[in-house]
């Protein structure tokens, strides 16, 4: 005879939960309380609703009024707590899944300083580059050269030309006459006399004479290479073999770094 049974005895009789849906269940359970167990140990639930693990039951007795007063802002501070929490103890949680990046290190400011101090070194160079490409160079008449239409005693003209090619804020056919570099690195504040001529650097120029009053006392300018001591090495233009102020061209020259032969000098501006 056919069995007859009531719904309720063919839902207590239904098939057994699969094995394969247990651990999933199982897996879910034991993260959530893992995660609930750090979260509490950290503080996170700390004055937020009621406790979600040891000590429950003490919960149960109403708190008093003022320490309910006095825990009532620390549910806002709820998503800060979280945000105390490692990248690692959240990758640990939930196995990598949605763990926040740790914020970027914020980029070191620029140390002014340093900045000018790299650029200055930068031109000077520029300055060495431009002027050593141009030894050998000779005149193409009387006074005159390659650096300026001016037919005139050229050894400033070619000075402030490398000065230029090397990116100083110069315009070199206003400096024919080698006094007016000097007193206008004075207004630049980049001139120094002849007690401070140890402070050349490759890059500057120097001025041959007693002072800028005239074509008399400013006769000569040269660009410093290098220094070596007591010892400058130049590269000047309007000069020769034998040191003259008015040569025929572009020459690396010596010199003694004496009060004696120079009034003094001025650093690129």
């Amino acid at each position: 005879m056919p069995e007859f049974r009531t719904e309720g005895e063919r839902a207590l009789t239904a098939a057994p939960e699969s094995s394969s849906a247990k651990p999933a269940r199982s897996r879910t359970k034991s993260t959530a309380r893992k995660a609930m167990t750090v979260l509490a140990a950290t503080g996170v639930f700390a004055g937020i609703g009621q406790p979600l693990v040891a000590g429950a039951a003490e919960a149960q007795t109403p708190a008093p009024a003022a320490a309910q007063q006095s825990a009532a802002p620390n549910v806002g501070a709820e998503p800060a707590a979280l945000g105390l929490l490692s990248t690692s103890l959240l990758q640990d949680l939930f196995g990598g899944q949605n763990a926040p990046a740790p914020a970027p290190a914020p980029a070191p400011a620029p140390d002014p300083a340093k900045q000018a101090a790299e650029e200055d070194a930068a031109k000077r160079e520029r300055i060495l580059e431009a002027a050593r490409a141009e030894i050998g160079t000779e005149e193409t008449g009387d006074n005159c050269s390659p650096y300026s239409s001016q037919c005139v005693v050229w050894c400033s003209l070619f000075a402030m030309e490398m000065w230029s090619q090397g990116g100083v804020d110069v315009n070199n056919d206003e400096y024919a006459f080698t006094g007016n570099v000097y007193t206008q690195g004075q207004e630049k504040g980049t001139a120094y006399g002849s007690d401070e001529l140890s402070n050349a650097k490759p890059g500057d120029v120097l001025l041959f004479g007693t002072g800028p009053e005239s074509a008399s006392s400013s006769s000569h300018i040269a660009i410093v290479e290098e220094v070596n001591g007591d010892t400058v090495t130049t590269i000047e233009g309007n000069t020769n073999g034998e040191g003259s102020f008015d040569g025929d061209g572009v020459y690396r020259k010596q010199h003694e770094l004496s009060a004696d032969k120079f009034y003094g000098g001025v650093s690129p501006w």
